[in-house]
C-alpha cells in the first residue's frame, strides 16, 4: 500500500531514489485514529504520487516563484524572520519574502465570539477570499498569519489553518498553540513553543498550495489534525510519498534541502532539536548509500582480456 503510493522508481534520478528508500527506518506508520482524531471524523483515501503527478496544480515558473508570508496583525520581527528562514529551507529553491502593509482591521473580515472560549474568531474562508486581492504578481502562494482564533464555516468550532489551492492563498493562527489561550500558566519557553507549532502549521498549509493533500500513509507533516494533542504528534518533515511530490513541484536537491533544514532547526534549538537530529541522520544515511554506489566501478574490456586464457581467445575469435 505504501510502496504503491510512492509510485515506480524506474527512471527516477538515482539521488532522488536513494532519498526515498529506507522509509521504514526513518518514517513511522500513521497511528490508528482515536476518537476525535482527524481520520476518525474525516474519510480520506490519501493521494498517491501518480495521482499527484497526473493532477492539476499550480506550476512554479519564472514569473511566479516567490512564497509570501503576510502578518495580518502586529508581530515581532524576529518571529517573522524565523518563519521566513524555516520556509526558505522547507521549500528549498523557492524565494520567501515577508509581505507587510495589509492589516486585518482593513479587510473587514466576518467574525464571531466562540461560545466555548468566549474569544473572538475570524472566518478563515473570508480571509482567503479578500487576501488574494493583495497577492503580489510574482507570488506562487501567500500565507497569512494572525494571533486570533479562526473558524472555516459556521458549523465548525475552529480550525488551525486553511488553504485555497486555486486562489494560492492560505491562513493560519497560532492562537491555540499558545497555552495562555486556554488559561494555562505562561511557560518559560513560550516563544519557542509558538515558533515550533507555527512552523508546523505554516509548512502544512503551504504544502496544500503546492497541491499536496492530507497524508494517510505515514506519520507526516501533511497529516490532518483535529486537535492540539494530535497536532503535537506530527513530525516536522514529510514522508517519502509527500517528499517526492514536493520535489517534483520545486525540483530541489533533496540532500541539500535536508542539510538546510538541519542547519535551521539546529540554530533554533530546544523544540527543534529532535527534528534537527532526524535531518542529520537522514543526510548521513543518504550520503552513505550514494558513496557505496560511487565505489562500484565498471570492469573494463581491457581488464577482462588481460585475464583471458587461450581457450577464451579461441571462443572470442569464433564469435
Amino acid at each position: 500500500y505504501k510502496r504503491q503510493a510512492l509510485g515506480s522508481l524506474a527512471g527516477c534520478d538515482f539521488k532522488v531514489k536513494q532519498a526515498l528508500l529506507n522509509a521504514s527506518e526513518f518514517h513511522q506508520p500513521i497511528p490508528a485514529p482515536a476518537p476525535g482524531d482527524w481520520l476518525e471524523d474525516h474519510s480520506e483515501d490519501g493521494q498517491t504520487f501518480d495521482q499527484y503527478k497526473g493532477g492539476k496544480w499550480n506550476l512554479v515558473d519564472k514569473k511566479k516563484n516567490v512564497l509570501y508570508i503576510l502578518p495580518l496583525q502586529k508581530m515581532e520581527e524576529n518571529f517573522l524572520t524565523a518563519c521566513q528562514q524555516f520556509c526558505t529551507a522547507f521549500f528549498y529553491g523557492m524565494e520567501v519574502k515577508l509581505h507587510h502593509g495589509v492589516q486585518l482591521s482593513k479587510l473587514k473580515i466576518e467574525s464571531r465570539i466562540n461560545p466555548g472560549t468566549e474569544k473572538i474568531q475570524y472566518k478563515a474562508s473570508n480571509i482567503l477570499q479578500k487576501a488574494k486581492k493583495h497577492l503580489p504578481s510574482d507570488a506562487y502562494a501567500m500565507i497569512c498569519i494572525l494571533h486570533d482564533d479562526l473558524y472555516p464555516r459556521d458549523e465548525w468550532n475552529y480550525v488551525f489553518g486553511l488553504a485555497d489551492l486555486s486562489g494560492r492563498t492560505g491562513v493560519f493562527s497560532f492562537a491555540r498553540y499558545n497555552p495562555i489561550f486556554f488559561g494555562e500558566k505562561e511557560p518559560e519557553n513560550l516563544e519557542q513553543i509558538i515558533l515550533y507549532r507555527a512552523c508546523k502549521v505554516m509548512s502544512h498549509e503551504l504544502g496544500h498550495m503546492f497541491g499536496l493533500k492530507h497524508c494517510v500513509f505515514y506519520s507526516c507533516a501533511m497529516n490532518g489534525s483535529n486537535h492540539m494533542e494530535e497536532a503535537s504528534t506530527r513530525p516536522l518533515y514529510e514522508c517519502p510519498v509527500c517528499l517526492r511530490k514536493l520535489q517534483l513541484a520545486i525540483g530541489f536537491n533533496i540532500v541539500e534541502r535536508y542539510k538546510a533544514l538541519q542547519i535551521v532547526c539546529s540554530s533554533f534549538g530546544n523544540s527543534f532539536g529532535e527534528d534537527a537530529k532526524w535531518y542529520q541522520l537522514r543526510v548521513a544515511d543518504i550520503e552513505k548509500s550514494l558513496s557505496k554506489i560511487k565505489k562500484v566501478k565498471t570492469v573494463s574490456y581491457t581488464h577482462l582480456r588481460a585475464h583471458e586464457t587461450s581457450l577464451h581467445l579461441v571462443c572470442r575469435l569464433l564469435l
